[in-house]
């Protein structure tokens, strides 16, 4: 289950921002710190594991905007962070492992607040 959330993560990832090939040497200037990146690398991930599985009235773009609401960060800025983050490989890989993790335990908490639901 974990490979496949990471094959899903970046997938999405990768068709949600451009990728520009050409490594970012430097930041841009409104790099938005690791941590938050990570964060939003995971809340983005649900976003889009939600549209592609939902039948529902909500229009997906008001629910990205949420996203970004939530952190306040504009869809350029996570971007322009998301192109320099990516543009080291390794580095990359080790926050995509840090996002799964923030997955795991949210279906963690999702599954144990279920089971106290239908024991109810």
């Amino acid at each position: 289950m974990k490979h496949v959330l990471g094959t899903i993560l970046i997938a999405g990832l990768l068709l949600h921002c451009s990728y520009d090939e050409t490594p970012d040497s430097q930041p841009p200037e409104t790099l938005i710190n690791e941590e938050l990146y990570i964060q939003m690398l995971a809340e983005l991930q649900l976003y889009n594991a939600w549209v592609s599985m939902s039948d529902t009235l909500y229009k997906p773009d008001s629910l990205q905007s949420a996203v970004y609401q939530k952190f306040d960060v504009s869809p350029e800025v996570f971007k322009e962070s998301h192109r320099y983050y990516s543009s080291d490989f390794k580095a990359q890989n080790v926050r995509i492992d840090s996002a799964l993790k923030i997955l795991d335990r949210e279906k963690i908490r999702i599954n144990k607040a279920q089971s106290v639901t239908h024991l109810e």
